[in-house]
């Protein structure tokens, strides 16, 4: 084969363009310390980058943004969590004090109105936030969870009650002797045989202060079958509700939020029982009653009950229908990889219960009665010592002294005893208390687990990034120096190759 100038001068033009191909490319490997600029320089390192680099963003979200907002949430979950144990612990220590037999009236109002501010601080705890999110709230984390102000609103809730919550209580009856004034004392029907304590059942709701609208009971009895029971309505202003109760009915007193069961009701609600074979809660007692009447720093019911009320623009609103169904409460969980998830938020009922408001609540009921039965003594007393009374008067004002001074006696015992018992219901709550702590701190360890993990993982993929994308600097310098020299030589040999021809030889 004859090989011409043309061929030897066009060979060695694609031999040096080859030549300054590959240094173009060394020298981009080089600036860029990249392997490949384009796919189509290797598809194996283009597709192993994309797959490597869609693992490394997944990394990068589960660890750079959902763990580091997970640990803030948990944080400030603990820190007001720790806040309440450390209110409980104090309200623990003033109800101690009540429960002495040398504390007097006065000094039992003083402890209750510390215990009632106390109270309203645990609450106030409750609208804790992060990042404008409010943390005891569910899904509803735009909501705060009490009344910031008080609020006319209607709403009919359902309670979720069992048999657990029908108390045994001791009840001080003084019948007239509450209505005392001076002038009626001598028409009041009561004696010193009259006044007693008394046992009755009660089941407290979660709100005093309800609408005097009548509350419905429902259970199933052992046979399967769903009973209702209307309460009878009634007020304190309406002699003694707390006795007047039929055996087989229900009284309703709205002023306190309880409902007074009579013997037979009471029964037939302690006998319900909950078949563990079916998924069913066949134990439950649903009371549904009505609210309208809110006061500041009220825990709304939307975060607790299935209930029912009515917005701005007349549109009614149900919320948390789905407990009714026996579903699982609101838990927010951030994915920290695939198919992995962590729960951070704390129910509001784990923590903010009514029953802490309601406690105090009941012990000013009591040291207020108690207070009330101190001044009729006071004052029956003032008027035998004062000597104005005699004959028919005289006897009756002294009768009713001694009635008066049992009924001072039984209440006072009663107010201790309450005291006594409100201590052990703070020492559950306190326990309560750190066990949602306890469920927070096992959280955050657990999420300490998972961000080592996804630092180790982080480093793992991007020293695999690395290793697929990123070129050996000193290898690549070396093979751009070498292209370098063969394309300074093929310069040169074409140079002296193409100054030779045909003529040369003629």
């Amino acid at each position: 084969m004859r090989i011409t100038n043309r061929i030897i001068t066009n060979n060695s033009l694609a031999n040096i363009n080859r030549v300054k191909g590959s240094k173009d490319d060394l020298n981009t490997q080089l600036a860029t310390g990249k392997k490949i600029s384009r796919p189509s320089d290797d598809p194996v390192v283009a597709i192993r980058a994309l797959r490597l680099r869609a693992n490394a963003s997944k990394v990068e979200q589960y660890y750079e943004k959902n763990t580091e907002d997970a640990e803030a949430w948990l944080e400030v979950t603990d820190s007001a969590i720790h806040n309440v144990s450390e209110i409980l612990t104090e309200m623990l220590g003033k109800c101690e004090t009540g429960a002495s037999d040398t504390v007097d009236t006065d000094a039992r109002l003083v402890l209750v109105e510390a215990l009632q501010s106390l109270s309203d601080e645990v609450y106030s705890t409750g609208d804790t936030d992060y990042g404008g999110r409010y943390v005891f709230t569910g899904y509803r984390t735009e909501s705060t969870l009490t009344f910031q102000d008080a609020t006319q609103l209607e709403y009919s809730i359902t309670e979720q009650l069992s048999k657990a919550n029908i108390e045994t209580i001791n009840h001080v009856y003084a019948d007239d002797l509450m209505n005392f004034t001076k002038t009626n004392y001598d028409n009041l029907n009561v004696t010193e045989q009259d006044v007693e304590t008394r046992s009755i059942y009660r089941i407290q709701l979660a709100y005093q202060d309800s609408d005097p609208v009548a509350p419905t009971i429902s259970y199933l009895d052992p046979a399967g079958n769903t009973v209702e029971i209307t309460a009878n309505v009634t007020s304190l202003k309406m002699g003694d509700p707390y006795m007047n109760v039929a055996a087989n009915g229900v009284n309703f007193i709205p002023e306190t939020g309880e409902l007074i069961l009579g013997q037979s009701v009471a029964s037939a609600l302690n006998n319900t029982l909950d078949d563990p074979l079916t998924p069913l809660n066949e134990g439950e007692i649903k009371v549904t009653y009505e609210k309208s009447s809110w006061a500041k720093a009220d825990l709304k019911p939307e975060h607790y009950f299935a209930c029912t009320t009515t917005d701005a623009n007349g549109k009614t609103i149900d919320y948390n229908q789905e407990l009714l169904d026996g579903q699982p409460p609101q838990i927010i969980e951030y994915t920290t990889g695939t198919g992995q998830s962590l729960r951070i938020n704390t129910l509001a009922n784990e923590v903010f219960t009514h029953n802490i408001s309601r406690s105090v609540d009941e012990l000013a009921v009591a040291t207020e009665q108690l207070e009330a039965m101190d001044g009729i003594v006071d004052t029956l007393t003032e008027m035998i010592e004062e000597g104005g009374l005699t004959g028919f008067r005289l006897t009756e004002a002294q009768d009713k002294l001694a009635a008066a001074k049992k009924a001072q006696a039984l209440q006072e015992d009663a107010v201790q005893k309450l005291f006594a018992s409100t201590i052990t219901k703070m020492q559950d709550y306190i326990e309560q208390t750190s066990l949602a702590s306890t469920n927070c701190g096992s959280r955050a360890s657990r999420l300490v687990l998972i961000q080592n993990r996804l630092a180790d993982q982080q480093t793992t993929i991007d020293n695999l990034v690395s290793e697929n994308e990123d070129c050996d600097e000193t290898t690549v310098a070396v093979e751009l120096k070498a292209a370098e020299v063969t394309y300074e030589a093929a310069l040169l040999a074409t140079s002296k190759i193409t100054q030779t021809s045909l003529l040369n030889y003629l």
